[in-house]
């Protein structure tokens, strides 16, 4: 049993990879959040670890509703980061992952607006990572919506804002794929 942030942190970094050991911690992190729905920090890194742990879609649309439904403002641990963690990146991570699965059930249209005022709620909380992370998820979005122009011009954005940062190379991908925009004199 996981019984608070800790002990989840530990099954996280000692978990085996196998099918039955993903069930049993997603098994293990469902009754957590159950038993200590008060543990706002078990709660959110649960709920963001759902979401490398299964592919039930319905499951997941759930989990990232209620994420951002009831934990949008929630204050991410940070004492646990190797790096330049900030407080907002646990929310925003689920965001980015919940915003395709959000834009196949209700549409794209909800998806980029869930996914663009949470980006906007919380850009001042959020590391270079989890901004380039939901840039890419809001791009994508975009580029399947065929909205290819406002798609463009945030990747040209993001592609500006996020190099030398090393974590580019998804964007870099988008490069390739959204048709640049025509060059206008001025």
């Amino acid at each position: 049993t996981i019984d608070s942030y800790s002990e989840l942190l530990l099954w996280w970094q000692s978990q085996d990879s196998g099918k039955k050991a993903q069930r049993e911690f997603f098994k293990a992190i469902y009754e957590a959040i159950e038993h200590h729905p008060g543990d706002e920090q078990l709660t959110v890194a649960g709920m963001h670890f759902l979401f490398y742990l299964s592919d039930n879609q319905k499951t997941l649309s759930q989990v990232g509703r209620i994420a951002i439904q009831y934990h949008l403002n929630h204050i991410g641990r940070i004492d646990n980061c190797a790096g330049s963690c900030r407080a907002a990146d646990t929310i925003v991570s689920i965001a980015s992952s919940y915003a395709p699965i959000l834009a196949r059930t209700q549409g794209s249209k909800k998806a980029i607006t869930m996914l663009e005022s949470v980006m906007d709620a919380r850009k001042a909380d959020m590391s270079i990572y989890a901004d380039a992370e939901a840039y890419v998820a809001l791009i994508d979005l975009l580029y399947r919506a065929k909205q290819t122009k406002k798609a463009r011009i945030k990747l040209d954005f993001a592609l500006k804002a996020f190099s030398g940062t090393g974590n580019i190379g998804n964007l870099k991908y988008l490069d390739t794929l959204i048709p640049k925009l025509p060059e206008t004199k001025n």
